[in-house]
């Protein structure tokens, strides 16, 4: 039995059996009646992932799943239901005694188990703890320890160089930006394939195997390398196109705008246009910076001064250096092993 039958079993005791009947006549009228935006609002209009409504109109993908695979998470609803007929503590009445369910009364536990058994998998998120190695803060690793639905962080979408990370606080998982995330840009978060780890193909094989959908982000539609093929030279950008400037000319190499001047917007293109120089220099010193952070973390000192230190490289490289870059994806992690150490931790020392 896997973690997503034990949390789809979770989540039908700890919403008892009385709300699901009173409840699933509720949330199949919705279904059927609502636009898929809408599903998961209660009637004031709020999407609370305290209410389990957010949970049960999930996405499922069921059609995009293969008969052997539908078989499989039926087969493991029918062996839960009979478990919790078994236990004599799921049908119950509300004086809280057992009683013999009908046939709906099982269909109607068993139905919606195995809908839990499709929508989590592609909807559910790892609850984790950092082991935080004292003798080498370098070798602290995040744990997973279980897994939780959560209406709102399912809601976002993947990104192979997502806006934002995940960090456990016991039970609660809060959702924070990791890069600069200019107005109007999607919140997005990694289900799991991150382009500093695994190449293009093999990051969308697997979200198209788990989550049913052709991964467009840039780095797979720009087919970015991994880690170990980073750069770590920061070539500044032209805001406009995003090609690097030629730093020696002021001008960018392929639209031609002039980056020597203050900074200023471009009358004709209404690009906002930097001095090249001003900002390299600022960025190396923002480097430096960095480094020094990093060393301080790496010792175990977690501040928010060396914290705010990160956050300013990751913020101008977001802003003015040409993508991918090794320097942002170290910076990046750095930040996420920062944000996790303020969450859920258990300290070991060899």
């Amino acid at each position: 039995m896997g973690k997503n039958s034990v949390l789809a079993i979770r989540l039908l005791i700890q919403t008892s059996y009385l709300h699901l009947k009173n409840m699933i006549p509720v949330f199949l009228t919705e279904a059927e009646k609502c636009p898929p935006e809408a599903l998961g609002f209660n009637g004031e209009g709020i999407y609370d992932s305290s209410d389990y409504r957010t949970i049960y109109h999930l996405v499922t993908n069921r059609e995009s799943r293969s008969v052997s695979d539908l078989f499989k998470r039926c087969a493991m609803a029918l062996i839960l239901t009979k478990l919790l007929q078994e236990s004599e503590q799921f049908f119950v009445n509300a004086m809280g005694e057992p009683f013999t369910p009908t046939h709906d009364d099982i269909m109607l536990a068993g139905c919606t188990l195995f809908l839990h058994m499709m929508n989590l998998p592609c909807n559910a998120h790892s609850i984790t703890e950092l082991q935080v190695d004292v003798s080498n803060y370098q070798r602290s690793s995040s744990q997973e320890i279980g897994c939780g639905a959560f209406g709102v962080l399912s809601l976002t979408n993947h990104s192979c160089n997502p806006t934002a990370a995940r960090s456990s606080y016991g039970s609660i998982v809060v959702l924070r930006a990791i890069r600069f995330i200019s107005q109007g840009e999607e919140v997005t978060d990694c289900y799991g394939e991150h382009y500093g780890i695994n190449n293009t193909e093999t990051r969308v094989a697997k979200l198209l195997q788990q989550y049913y959908f052709s991964c467009t982000c840039d780095p797979c539609k720009f087919n970015w390398p991994s880690y170990l093929g980073l750069s770590s030279k920061l070539k500044l950008k032209c805001l406009k196109c995003s090609k690097a400037i030629n730093v020696d000319q002021g001008l960018c190499t392929k639209c031609k705008l002039n980056y020597n001047e203050s900074s200023s917007n471009d009358v004709s293109t209404n690009v906002h246009l930097y001095n090249c120089k001003d900002i390299g220099q600022q960025i190396q010193q923002a480097v430096v910076s960095y480094d020094s952070a990093y060393n301080s973390i790496i010792e175990g000192k977690n501040s928010a001064e060396n914290i705010q230190l990160v956050c300013d490289i990751i913020k101008l490289i977001d802003q003015y250096v040409e993508q991918p870059n090794k320097v942002y994806f170290e910076a990046q992690e750095t930040l996420k092993h920062c944000l996790d150490r303020q969450g859920s931790c258990v300290f070991k020392k060899d």
